[in-house]
């Protein structure tokens, strides 16, 4: 994986990673990153060092939290976080990302919408479905 820092797509997904593989963070020119349904507990700090990522799916990866790190990832532009029952909140420097616009957080057994989500001005899609919301901001 070091050799190829070229790559533009890696797909994880479903591989029983409980964390990210160091040579992930090697590969510079990545732009989507599918680590869907791994035991990973949370997005790495690391994440920072990816920064043309523009799209990270993380569904199903047992989050419990958001590094504020991924505020650096300047060019993203969709997150996936459905299925993670654990999320509560999202960064608050998570509203620096211009390039933001689609926010997934499907069947998180979310009870009310985070606060944080309201302070994202560029977002065009957000996919709140299947949760337990009794009201919006």
């Amino acid at each position: 994986m070091k050799k190829t820092t070229s790559l533009k797509e890696l797909d994880l997904s479903d591989s029983c990673f409980e964390q990210v593989p160091p040579e992930v963070f090697c590969i510079k020119d990545i732009e989507i990153l599918d680590l869907s349904d791994n035991p990973l507990g949370s997005i790495p700090v690391n994440i920072a060092s990816l920064s043309n990522l523009k799209e990270m799916r993380a569904a199903g990866c047992g989050i419990r939290e958001v590094s504020g790190n991924i505020s650096r990832c300047t060019y993203l532009n969709k997150v996936d976080l459905s299925r993670n029952p654990c999320i509560t909140s999202l960064p608050v420097t998570m509203k620096q990302n211009r390039y933001l616009k689609h926010i997934g957080l499907s069947s998180c057994e979310l009870k009310s919408v985070p606060e944080n989500l309201t302070l994202l001005a560029t977002i065009e899609t957000l996919d709140l479905s299947n949760n337990e919301l009794t009201t919006l901001p």
